[in-house]
């Protein structure tokens, strides 16, 4: 009857001794959960920040693209323009030249 009463207390110590360890990682995990949590709103914090990032570089190299388009296509008609100025004076000596 003793040793019933010792094995019944001994039980009783590791049942109490096995909540505690239960309590005591359930609240480890509670808190890594709200830890995951933080994390993950930090990187969708941080992804976001990045894509707005990447996004105003190709809006500026977009606008630096039609620029420097847009100096090309005015070189390229000043060019047009000074070679017809030379074809008009060369046309018109040479036909002065001629006659």
């Amino acid at each position: 009857l003793a040793k019933v009463e010792s094995l019944r207390k001994d039980l009783e110590i590791m049942s109490q001794n096995h909540e505690r360890e239960v309590d005591m990682k359930d609240a480890i995990i509670q808190m890594l959960d709200r830890d995951l949590d933080e994390a993950e709103e930090q990187y969708q914090m941080a992804l976001r920040s990045h894509l707005q990032n990447v996004d105003a570089l190709i809006d500026l190299y977009n606008s630096k693209v039609r620029q420097l388009e847009s100096e090309f296509e005015w070189e390229i008609r000043q060019m047009q323009d000074d070679f017809q100025t030379e074809r008009t004076d060369i046309v018109t000596k040479h036909a002065g030249a001629k006659g």
